[in-house]
């Protein structure tokens, strides 16, 4: 067992055969102890000749957010989600500055979220909204198309059940 304090550190002697690499940059070393293991790396990320690493993503929405799911299927040097840099542009739909590609997800969740915070307010009694053009986009260009139209869009159906249900509701 190893009882090392809070901000203190501990040497422990290892084999030399172990800690001397034949390939520096093709190998590294782990040690493992109860309830914990270390990985050291001998050589830089730059100079590694370890394989690239193989993960997969798996996004699920939840409420208020997003549940993400790394797994690795080779070793992995060092991971780093960057939530905040993914995708700035959908945080700031109206900043044509920002660098993103068109998100039918980021469009639906700003539509659902127009829905709801406008039917919290009683004096709202609807919406208009100006970007349906006369000539749209081709379906297959729909992903693609980065103006403000749902149309063939995963907000187009939410918002016509939205306006549907509205209709019908009692004030």
């Amino acid at each position: 067992m190893i009882d090392i304090g809070p901000r203190s550190t501990q040497t422990i002697e290892i084999d030399t055969d172990a800690a001397t690499a034949a390939d520096a940059t093709a190998e590294l070393i782990t040690a493992a102890a109860p309830g914990a293991r270390g990985a050291w790396f001998l050589a830089e990320p730059r100079d590694s000749a370890l394989r690239a690493a193989r993960t997969t993503v798996t996004t699920v929405a939840v409420d208020g957010g997003v549940d993400v799911t790394v797994t690795a299927e080779s070793l992995v040097r060092d991971i780093a989600l960057l939530v905040d840099k993914v995708d700035p542009a959908s945080q700031v739909p109206n900043d044509w500055n920002l660098i993103g590609a068109p998100s039918g997800h980021a469009q639906f969740r700003h539509y659902e979220e127009m829905f709801r915070s406008c039917r919290d307010r009683d004096w709202v009694r609807g919406l208009m909204l100006w970007d349906w053009p006369a000539a749209l986009y081709p379906p297959e260009a729909a992903a693609e198309n980065d103006d403000y139209c749902p149309e063939r869009k995963p907000a187009a159906s939410y918002m016509t059940t939205q306006y549907a249900t509205w209709k019908g509701e009692a004030r």
